[in-house]
Protein backbone atom coordinates (compact mmCIF):
# COMPACT_ATOMS: atom_id res chain seq x y z
CA UNK A 1 0.00 0.00 0.00
CA UNK A 2 2.69 2.19 0.88
CA UNK A 3 4.01 1.81 -3.12
CA UNK A 4 0.78 2.64 -3.95
CA UNK A 5 -0.01 5.82 -1.71
CA UNK A 6 3.13 7.37 -3.28
CA UNK A 7 2.93 6.73 -6.48
CA UNK A 8 0.10 8.48 -6.36
CA UNK A 9 1.75 11.37 -4.08
CA UNK A 10 3.83 12.02 -7.04
CA UNK A 11 1.08 12.29 -9.10
CA UNK A 12 -0.78 14.73 -7.04
CA UNK A 13 -3.93 16.13 -8.18
CA UNK A 14 -6.93 17.53 -6.44
CA UNK A 15 -9.03 15.31 -8.78
CA UNK A 16 -7.90 12.06 -6.11
CA UNK A 17 -9.89 13.98 -3.09
CA UNK A 18 -12.70 11.94 -3.42
CA UNK A 19 -10.93 8.32 -4.49
CA UNK A 20 -8.66 8.60 -1.46
CA UNK A 21 -11.46 9.59 0.61
CA UNK A 22 -13.46 6.27 -0.57
CA UNK A 23 -10.78 3.86 -0.46
CA UNK A 24 -10.16 4.66 3.13
CA UNK A 25 -13.82 4.17 4.33
CA UNK A 26 -13.74 0.66 2.36
CA UNK A 27 -10.29 -0.58 3.41
CA UNK A 28 -9.39 -2.52 6.94
CA UNK A 29 -7.66 -0.19 9.07
CA UNK A 30 -4.44 -2.74 9.71
CA UNK A 31 -3.95 -2.53 5.96
CA UNK A 32 -4.46 1.36 5.28
CA UNK A 33 -0.37 1.89 5.18
CA UNK A 34 0.11 5.06 4.38
CA UNK A 35 -2.66 5.97 2.46
CA UNK A 36 -4.19 8.27 5.14
CA UNK A 37 -1.29 10.25 4.98
CA UNK A 38 -1.65 10.98 1.58
CA UNK A 39 -5.12 12.34 2.46
CA UNK A 40 -3.84 14.93 4.71
CA UNK A 41 -1.30 16.17 2.41
CA UNK A 42 -4.27 16.56 -0.22
CA UNK A 43 -6.75 18.25 2.08
CA UNK A 44 -3.93 20.34 3.93
CA UNK A 45 -2.25 23.46 3.44
CA UNK A 46 1.45 23.71 4.32
CA UNK A 47 0.81 26.45 7.26
CA UNK A 48 -2.46 23.70 7.81
CA UNK A 49 -0.12 20.74 7.85
CA UNK A 50 2.62 23.13 10.16
CA UNK A 51 -0.68 22.95 12.83
CA UNK A 52 -1.67 19.70 12.53
CA UNK A 53 1.71 17.87 12.97
CA UNK A 54 2.43 19.85 16.22
CA UNK A 55 -1.09 18.67 16.83
CA UNK A 56 -0.89 16.42 20.63
CA UNK A 57 -3.86 14.90 19.68
CA UNK A 58 -2.37 13.71 16.39
CA UNK A 59 -1.10 10.54 16.86
CA UNK A 60 2.48 9.72 16.34
CA UNK A 61 1.43 6.36 13.54
CA UNK A 62 -0.49 9.48 11.33
CA UNK A 63 2.16 11.92 11.44
CA UNK A 64 4.69 9.17 10.62
CA UNK A 65 2.27 8.08 7.66
CA UNK A 66 2.69 11.61 6.06
CA UNK A 67 6.60 11.26 6.74
CA UNK A 68 6.45 8.09 4.69
CA UNK A 69 4.79 9.86 1.79
CA UNK A 70 6.89 12.28 1.57
CA UNK A 71 9.48 10.03 1.01
CA UNK A 72 8.38 9.62 -2.96
CA UNK A 73 8.80 13.77 -3.43
CA UNK A 74 8.91 16.65 -1.11
CA UNK A 75 7.83 20.05 -2.52
CA UNK A 76 9.27 23.56 -1.90
CA UNK A 77 6.20 24.41 0.11
CA UNK A 78 5.87 21.43 2.05
CA UNK A 79 9.95 21.52 3.25
CA UNK A 80 9.34 24.76 4.82
CA UNK A 81 6.98 22.21 7.15
CA UNK A 82 10.12 20.09 8.52
CA UNK A 83 10.86 22.04 11.79
CA UNK A 84 7.71 21.56 12.85
CA UNK A 85 8.47 17.58 12.14
CA UNK A 86 11.79 17.98 14.12
CA UNK A 87 10.45 19.45 16.68
CA UNK A 88 7.99 16.72 17.14
CA UNK A 89 10.90 14.44 17.10
CA UNK A 90 12.60 16.39 19.85
CA UNK A 91 9.20 15.84 21.90
CA UNK A 92 9.64 11.82 21.64
CA UNK A 93 12.74 11.83 22.19
CA UNK A 94 13.31 9.68 25.34
CA UNK A 95 10.69 7.05 24.19
CA UNK A 96 12.50 6.82 21.10
CA UNK A 97 15.81 6.22 22.45
CA UNK A 98 14.75 3.85 25.01
CA UNK A 99 12.00 1.61 22.82
CA UNK A 100 11.59 -0.02 19.67
CA UNK A 101 8.77 1.46 18.88
CA UNK A 102 6.18 4.02 17.20
CA UNK A 103 8.38 6.74 18.27
CA UNK A 104 11.45 5.97 17.17
CA UNK A 105 9.79 4.58 13.99
CA UNK A 106 8.39 8.18 13.74
CA UNK A 107 12.19 9.64 14.15
CA UNK A 108 13.90 6.64 11.71
CA UNK A 109 11.38 7.90 9.27
CA UNK A 110 12.02 11.41 9.59
CA UNK A 111 15.94 11.00 9.60
CA UNK A 112 15.24 9.01 5.96
CA UNK A 113 13.32 11.95 4.51
CA UNK A 114 16.04 14.46 5.48
CA UNK A 115 18.74 12.24 4.08
CA UNK A 116 16.70 11.62 0.80
CA UNK A 117 16.59 15.39 0.49
CA UNK A 118 19.84 16.34 2.32
CA UNK A 119 21.23 18.55 -0.53
CA UNK A 120 17.90 20.59 -1.04
CA UNK A 121 16.89 20.88 2.68
CA UNK A 122 19.91 20.25 5.70
CA UNK A 123 21.82 23.83 3.93
CA UNK A 124 17.88 25.43 4.05
CA UNK A 125 17.13 24.62 7.67
CA UNK A 126 16.88 27.73 10.16
CA UNK A 127 20.26 27.56 12.53
CA UNK A 128 18.41 26.67 15.29
CA UNK A 129 16.59 24.01 13.68
CA UNK A 130 19.52 22.48 12.69
CA UNK A 131 21.04 22.76 16.35
CA UNK A 132 17.85 21.04 17.31
CA UNK A 133 18.38 18.44 15.10
CA UNK A 134 22.24 18.19 16.01
CA UNK A 135 20.91 17.52 19.56
CA UNK A 136 18.18 14.86 18.33
CA UNK A 137 20.75 13.24 16.25
CA UNK A 138 23.23 12.97 19.27
CA UNK A 139 21.03 11.93 21.48
CA UNK A 140 19.50 8.68 19.07
CA UNK A 141 22.78 7.41 18.02
CA UNK A 142 22.61 5.41 21.56
CA UNK A 143 18.56 4.59 20.64
CA UNK A 144 17.39 0.84 21.52
CA UNK A 145 16.42 0.84 17.47
CA UNK A 146 19.19 -0.25 15.45
CA UNK A 147 17.48 1.59 12.83
CA UNK A 148 16.73 5.40 14.46
CA UNK A 149 20.31 4.45 16.01
CA UNK A 150 21.85 4.86 12.53
CA UNK A 151 19.52 7.21 10.79
CA UNK A 152 20.61 9.42 13.57
CA UNK A 153 24.28 8.51 13.02
CA UNK A 154 24.01 9.15 9.58
CA UNK A 155 22.41 12.45 9.83
CA UNK A 156 25.29 13.54 12.13
CA UNK A 157 27.42 13.18 9.08
CA UNK A 158 26.07 16.50 7.51
CA UNK A 159 24.96 18.38 10.73
CA UNK A 160 27.36 17.09 13.14
CA UNK A 161 30.48 18.53 14.65
CA UNK A 162 34.25 16.79 14.74
CA UNK A 163 33.64 16.21 18.52
CA UNK A 164 30.46 14.31 17.54
CA UNK A 165 32.51 11.16 16.33
CA UNK A 166 33.08 10.46 19.64
CA UNK A 167 29.41 9.64 20.44
CA UNK A 168 29.51 7.57 16.81
CA UNK A 169 32.46 5.41 18.14
CA UNK A 170 31.33 5.01 21.38
CA UNK A 171 27.89 3.04 20.29
CA UNK A 172 29.53 1.58 17.19
CA UNK A 173 27.55 -1.64 16.29
CA UNK A 174 28.87 -5.14 16.74
CA UNK A 175 28.09 -6.61 13.19
CA UNK A 176 30.29 -5.44 10.42
CA UNK A 177 28.61 -3.56 7.99
CA UNK A 178 27.18 -1.45 11.13
CA UNK A 179 30.80 -0.86 12.27
CA UNK A 180 32.20 0.46 8.58
CA UNK A 181 29.09 2.62 8.30
CA UNK A 182 30.17 3.94 11.78
CA UNK A 183 33.43 4.56 11.25
CA UNK A 184 33.31 6.20 7.94
CA UNK A 185 30.74 8.36 9.74
CA UNK A 186 33.32 9.45 12.35
CA UNK A 187 36.02 9.83 9.90
CA UNK A 188 34.21 11.85 7.90
CA UNK A 189 33.24 14.21 10.95
CA UNK A 190 36.73 14.43 12.21
CA UNK A 191 38.11 15.04 8.74
CA UNK A 192 36.39 18.45 9.73
CA UNK A 193 38.50 19.59 12.37
CA UNK A 194 39.99 22.99 11.86
CA UNK A 195 37.48 23.74 8.70
CA UNK A 196 35.43 27.04 9.17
Amino acid sequence: MNVVTQALWRRRHPALLPTVRTSLAHINPKAQGSLPGLLVLLEKTPDEIRAWVSSPLVSVKDKTRVVTVLDADLPADLASTLPSFISVASALLEEAASQDGEAAYYCDRLFTLLLLYKERVLPSIPDDTRAELRTLARSLVPAVSPNCSFGAAALLEFVGQPEDAAIIEAHRPEDSVGAESFDAIARALRSRQGQP
